[in-house]
């Protein structure tokens, strides 16, 4: 039960920090997709969605997922999703 707990701590220190304009957004992108974001050594992954927002590296070496399964769904819709969102703009043909 205590993970649980630790995974509500991680999430709402995230999305705070996120809000807060802490994470660098866009450091894992191809083709002006953001992959990811990094703040002190970790990399919250954000190219699927809310199934997979998680921190899954600590200084490039895999670590146990920070949020578990219903927390990464509230660290996307809080946060998250507003990190991906300006890569997602193309440019608009104008014919």
């Amino acid at each position: 039960m205590l993970k649980i707990f630790t995974h509500f701590k991680n999430a709402r220190k995230v999305v705070a920090q996120i809000k807060g304009g802490e994470w660098d957004s866009g450091v894992y992108s191809i083709e002006g997709e953001v992959y990811g974001a990094i703040l002190n050594g970790y990399r919250l992954w954000l190219a699927n969605g809310p199934f997979f927002c998680d921190i899954n590296q600590y200084q490039d070496e895999k670590c146990q997922p920070a949020f578990g399964l219903i927390f990464r769904h509230y660290v996307w819709w809080a946060a998250a999703r507003k990190l991906k969102s300006p890569a997602k703009v193309k440019h608009i043909p104008n014919l």
